[in-house]
């Protein structure tokens, strides 16, 4: 988030699983002053993060962790390094999940 903020307010998409709705988690986004939209559940074409974790998941690939503990140390590391322009082509492919999502009345899209 610090990458990308800037002087913009900043809305935070999440879906609408339990734990994203315990009271902590929504004081903490109020707390913040971060915008969080009301999103629909179970919308994986409208959720980019899924593209960051793969982008994780090839990352973590070539380092191997051989342990739960190197894997507790090494993922943090890696996400401070995730490329800003990995961010942004995920923010920016947003208008066309989209409307591929409209154009689909809410069914199955290549996203």
């Amino acid at each position: 988030m610090e990458k990308l903020r800037q002087d913009q307010p900043f809305i935070f998409q999440k879906d609408n699983a339990h734990s994203h709705r315990a009271k902590i988690v929504t004081e903490w986004f109020t707390d913040k002053e971060i915008e969080c939209p009301k999103w629909p559940a179970n919308s994986p074409d409208l959720n980019c993060i899924e593209n960051l974790w793969s982008w994780l998941d090839r990352e973590l690939a070539k380092e191997g962790p051989r342990s739960f503990g190197e894997l507790k140390e090494i993922v943090p590391e890696m996400l401070e390094r995730v490329p800003k322009k990995v961010i942004e082509n995920l923010v920016d492919s947003m208008p066309r999940r989209i409307n591929a999502c409209m154009k689909n009345k809410g069914g199955v899209t290549r996203y």
